[in-house]
């Protein structure tokens, strides 16, 4: 038995031992996740394996900037007709934009022969815009066996930088730590160092803001939003949540299992954010935190437009930016900013009840997308009492609050804690809680991010 104290150290001792006994059902993530997942912020789940890979990837050092790892194949790695249809499409090519990058190797030599200088890869990684004429770092062929660093060699000449890239896999096979036989390298590569706090130099900030309602619909990001956000002034706030819609789970040996842990796991996933409405009345505005580059790295897909699931791609895709179009991060957040077309709350209700399991006539299992939703949650729905309170206040607000704590965590830091400070900033409500109760163990409230402005480097 557990006698909670006020302190925040025995909070989370309490919390950490919950989840422990979570973690040990079998695994390390699942099987709060079983079989492992957890979810992205439009009901994508994510693979025990990708959680794991992108836990332990991308990892940002203050000389570096935002870093990735990149893994090299053996150019034949999709011609035999046993390929891993994971890495490969049906047109014997590695897939594009997956979440952990891959390139063939004769490409990773290509790009070090095109290479403008200073270990610099020319061109673009398996399809993510972001991740172009980035940096390689290192070279591995197995955890802590370094075949190359940059910042242990002398800078490489062009010529002796191909050659270097060219022989990885030749000096890999002679080197008697590494596997036998090898099936990939592993690369670590890095853009400059104002990638560690936004996607652009000139506008850091990891928040973003598509302006859908506009009559030429862009998506603007960090501390342009200040400048370039239209007019308005909020006037109430409302904060909703509600669960993922899942696909059904079919019989099978381990079905009986998977139901039981899912059900254990989807009663402490929730998804919370808060809804804006402005004094024009000319539509609402959807905000909440989620991963880093959640929407640019699953296509654009967003719940709160009808277009997310359109074979043609969605509007929101084709309006991010190319520097928004990166692999995922699950350890980093963003804030993100969705003006939608309903004008009043009778109409957004309306638009959470169609894509729910409480629609009038349900929508298959596999188009719907809330779980029920409660809008307002728990009653809070009222008037903004911030006398700074435009959008480019609201712009202000939200890119201090990601920049004073850019993380991302499941428990301590998510969609539902971001919410509830966000709520309790705009309407000076002090008894706003997150919606679940495990989590409210580790939630210590942050309102004081909002006006926290960042320093220059």
């Amino acid at each position: 038995q557990f006698r909670l104290k006020s302190s925040t150290q025995n909070r989370f001792r309490c919390l950490t031992f919950l989840c422990n006994m979570l973690k040990g059902v079998p695994s390390v993530l699942a099987l709060a996740a079983l079989i492992g997942a957890i979810d992205t912020a439009d009901g994508t789940r994510l693979l025990a394996q990708e959680i794991q890979l992108h836990s332990s990837s991308p990892a940002t050092r203050s000389d570096e900037g935002y870093v990735w790892h990149v893994e090299i194949m053996p150019d034949d790695v999709c011609a035999s007709a046993t390929r891993d249809p994971r890495l490969c499409g049906e047109d014997r090519k590695l897939k594009a934009r997956r979440g952990s990058p891959r390139l063939l190797n004769s490409d990773f030599i290509a790009m070090a022969r095109d290479s403008p200088g200073d270990a610099v890869l020319a061109g673009t990684i398996n399809g993510w815009s972001a991740l172009t004429n980035v940096r390689l770092m290192s070279a591995t062929c197995k955890s802590g066996r370094y075949l190359w660093k940059y910042n242990e060699a002398a800078p490489p000449s062009q010529l002796s930088f191909e050659s270097l890239v060219e022989n990885l896999f030749e000096d890999a096979s002679y080197d008697w730590e590494c596997p036998k036989p090898l099936k990939s390298l592993r690369v670590r590569v890095a853009l400059p160092p104002w990638s560690a706090v936004g996607w652009s130099q000139a506008s850091p900030g990891f928040a973003w803001w598509y302006m859908s309602q506009d009559s030429h619909p862009r998506v603007i990001f960090g501390e342009d939003m200040l400048s370039q956000v239209s007019e308005g002034r909020a006037v109430r706030a409302h904060l909703f949540t509600h669960r993922y819609a899942k696909e059904k789970i079919h019989a099978s040996f381990f079905s009986d299992v998977k139901k039981w842990a899912e059900k254990v796991r989807d009663k402490l996933t929730w998804h919370s954010a808060v809804l804006l409405e402005w004094d024009h009345g000319r539509f609402m505005t959807v905000v909440e935190l989620a991963f880093l580059n959640g929407i640019g790295g699953y296509s654009g897909k967003s719940n709160w437009y009808d277009d997310k699931d359109s074979t043609s791609g969605t509007a929101l895709y084709r309006a991010l930016p190319s520097s928004l179009v990166a692999p995922w991060d699950v350890k980093k957040s963003e804030i993100r900013v969705n003006d939608v077309a309903s004008r009043t709350t009778k109409e957004f209700a309306a638009y959470l009840k169609r894509y729910s399991n409480r629609a009038d006539e349900p929508l298959p299992q596999e188009h719907q997308r809330f779980l029920n939703p409660e809008f307002p949650w728990d009653g809070k729905s009222a008037a903004v009492k911030l006398y700074r309170n435009q959008r480019s206040d609201i712009a202000r607000y939200l890119v201090n609050y990601v920049r004073a704590d850019g993380s991302y965590n499941e428990i301590s830091h998510n969609c539902q804690t971001f919410a509830a400070d966000f709520y309790s900033f705009l309407t000076g409500d002090r008894h706003v809680d997150v919606k679940t109760k495990l989590f409210d163990l580790a939630y210590t409230k942050r309102t004081d991010h909002f006006v926290q402005e960042p320093l220059k480097a």
